[in-house]
């Protein structure tokens, strides 16, 4: 049996394999569109002040210093999986701007949201020496990140990974 003006081709098609093909066509396409990941990742060289844990007497957060940070910050989100990695060298300094150490750091965090099962971990290490890059100086604006470009964010990329990766 033949398909319309297909038939000349001697082609034996059914609607019932029809039918089967395009299922299969569709549970193909819904696979490929469910494996793939959205990936979001952002780089960053920021400068900004650091308040006190508890507020004072008056019931106020005081500002107790400055930090200079880089991150790199990824977000997977794929099947029923939600992804999370925070990488960071932050350096810290007093009300002064006198250096007070610095703190590199690597967060990992990862859902299963059918099972509501979480999975993180924190890892981190002291230095004493500053060690971030790019980050705009203590005397720039306070509070605003500099836009970097695609460059300096590979460089901040490979900065924050060279030291974090000796933490994983």
């Amino acid at each position: 049996m033949g398909f319309g003006k297909y038939s000349q081709y001697n082609v034996p098609v059914s609607w019932g394999s029809m039918r089967k093909l395009f299922f299969m066509l569709g549970m193909a396409l819904l696979l490929v569109a469910c494996s793939e990941a959205e990936v979001v990742e952002h780089v960053e060289a920021f400068t900004i002040e650091t308040m006190s844990d508890t507020p004072n007497s008056s019931g106020l957060y005081v500002k107790t210093g400055y930090k200079r940070e880089n991150s790199v910050v990824l977000f997977k989100e794929w099947n029923s999986k939600l992804h999370a990695e925070v990488s960071s060298i932050t350096d810290f300094y007093d009300l002064n701007g006198n250096y007070v150490n610095t703190i590199v750091s690597y967060t990992f965090s990862k859902e299963l949201k059918l099972h509501n099962t979480i999975d993180s971990r924190k890892e981190q290490v002291e230095l004493m020496e500053p060690t971030t890059i790019l980050a705009p100086d203590i005397s720039v604006v306070m509070g605003e990140t500099k836009n970097l470009t695609d460059e300096e964010k590979e460089r901040v990329r490979a900065h924050v990974f060279k030291y974090v990766d000796e933490l994983k």
